[in-house]
């Protein structure tokens, strides 16, 4: 709950008790409750906002003008008992609603810097748009920055959600669920402030590409995204179009999500995605993230940084009006030039986390990855490991038998022996992820919703699941860190487990 929901559900809670016990005698003071309540809720409406499921909380400012006091009086003990009764259980109620269903709040940010964000569209014309009716529509993104600001950066948090009733709806509809419910998400802030400056503090930053899960979006591991934009980097959040919960683009244009892997078991066709749709777009912005940084390919490495205009104009994609050319250059105000692609790494979440690996086995522009807890899809397979620095970190509760019921099972028309094969065939893919000194993390108490920031929707939920949201999400940003500040900055990082196996609250092994 946020603070001012707080404060009117304790003072609604002390009216409610004061007159449960006979205490609040008199007009005059039922008024003056009844006033001091309304100062409260009308504080928490001017400066918080309303939302629905405070609407019992807003309720109870009736109360000191109620007849319970005469009612008390009137009624014999028995019937005194069931009212009192049945109000606290309408007050219990009328507070656990805004806390089942919260405004949550991201944690503080770990690292020295302020985080700035911005959004850009960037158009592949070498690819058609997936699913779309017209031949020449190209494939067009949603790409979001978050960076380390200036020190000085002012400005209101920019908002979790750009377009939250529209999410609310999609999710709603995928989950059979109420789009009621994630209605409060609208009013949910980030740590990052929009387009503030990016800090000086650095002539260059190190860069990681975020890939989200099927049917998730850009800032799906928003808790994890801007921590490590606060310890000096500059992440880049790809939002796979299609393979969204949905996507709204500036000019309006609304992508659904399409199951393009279907609804069955069927490892091949992860495979198929990953190649065909998560691959390429991390591939296509990895090239535009060489042109804003002024640098072109050359065979298998990178050429000399230049001027991130001129590189803007040596582009073919860049040059076509359909790819978005005012975006790019609105980026290379910003990024141009300040990108340290020679110390490039991945993250990426479920199915972004099979493209982390593929990328890692055939691209080699980035210098380590971590997959969380996704199944290695993709055509490239890894016998003997990775050849750089890999993380495969995985939820103790994804790949086991339990993770799907034999009903979920026969929504989908599978048996139990079916699922256990396809689960089999990816534990057999991530044998040797951690072979070559790689490593491998597995965190107790967690599913595959742990590594983005669904647990937060509905923390009461989460933790009536046995799951521990908050834990969980420490334990990644730190491993995440110690990962990369040791294989892209090169840093001593004193995080033991990431040079010798460790078993505690989690379980961290390192290969040979």
């Amino acid at each position: 709950m946020r603070e001012g929901e707080m404060l009117l559900a304790a003072v609604n809670g002390i009216i409610l008790l004061l007159l449960l016990s006979g205490r609040l005698r008199g007009a005059a003071a039922n008024i003056a409750a009844a006033a001091g309540s309304g100062i409260v809720l009308l504080l928490h409406l001017g400066l918080e906002g309303p939302r629905w499921e405070m609407i019992p909380l807003y309720a109870m400012i009736l109360l000191p003008l109620s007849s319970l006091r005469g009612v008390r009086r009137r009624r014999r003990k028995r019937v005194r008992l069931s009212i009192g009764a049945a109000a606290l259980l309408y007050a219990a109620g009328a507070i656990l609603l805004p806390i089942a269903l919260p405004v949550f709040v991201f944690e503080p940010l770990a690292g020295p810097y302020r985080v700035g964000t911005a959004t850009y569209v960037w158009t592949d014309v070498s690819r058609r748009q997936v699913h779309a009716d017209e031949a020449g529509k190209r494939r067009k993104l949603l790409v979001q920055f978050w960076y380390p600001a200036e020190a000085k950066a002012s400005g209101p948090a920019a908002p979790y959600l750009q377009h939250p009733h529209l999410f609310a709806q999609a999710l709603g509809g995928h989950e059979g669920v109420p789009a009621l419910l994630f209605d409060s998400m609208r009013l949910v802030r980030t740590r990052a402030l929009e387009h503030a400056p990016l800090s000086g503090a650095q002539a260059r930053y190190p860069v990681i590409v975020y890939s989200h899960g099927n049917r998730g979006w850009s800032g799906q591991s928003t808790f994890l995204t801007e921590q490590l934009a606060s310890q000096g980097y500059i992440v880049v959040g790809i939002e796979h179009a299609g393979g969204t919960n949905v996507t709204m683009f500036p000019d309006g244009e609304v992508m659904p999500f399409y199951a393009d892997a279907g609804t069955t078991l069927d490892n091949g066709a992860f495979d198929r995605l990953t190649d065909d749709v998560w691959v390429p777009d991390v591939k296509f912005v990895l090239d535009r993230l060489e042109e804003l940084d002024g640098r072109k390919r050359t065979g298998g490495g990178i050429g000399e940084p230049g001027e991130a205009r001129a590189g803007l104009r040596s582009s073919s994609a860049a040059s076509d009006s359909s790819a978005g050319q005012g975006e790019m250059a609105g980026a290379a105000e910003r990024f141009g030039g300040r990108l340290d692609l020679e110390r490039a790494g991945i993250v990426g979440y479920s199915l972004g986390g099979a493209a982390a690996a593929q990328l890692l086995l055939g691209d080699d522009r980035l210098r380590a990855g971590i997959d969380m807890d996704g199944g290695l899809y993709g055509s490239l397979r890894a016998p003997r490991g990775f050849d750089r620095p890999f993380m495969l970190m995985s939820a103790d509760r994804t790949f086991r038998a339990e993770a799907m019921s034999d009903e979920a099972l026969a929504q989908i028309g599978a048996s139990r022996s079916e699922y256990d094969d396809t689960v089999g065939e990816l534990l057999e893919r991530q044998a040797q992820a951690a072979a070559g000194g790689n490593y491998r993390l597995t965190l107790p108490n967690t599913d595959h919703t742990s590594f983005s920031d669904a647990p937060l929707y509905s923390p009461l939920l989460s933790a009536a699941s046995g799951l521990d949201a908050r834990g969980a999400h420490e334990v990644i940003r730190v491993y995440t860190v110690a990962f990369f500040d040791k294989y892209l900055k090169g840093e001593k990082v004193e995080q033991p487990a990431l040079e010798a196996g460790t078993e505690g609250d989690y379980k961290l092994i390192q290969g040979p």
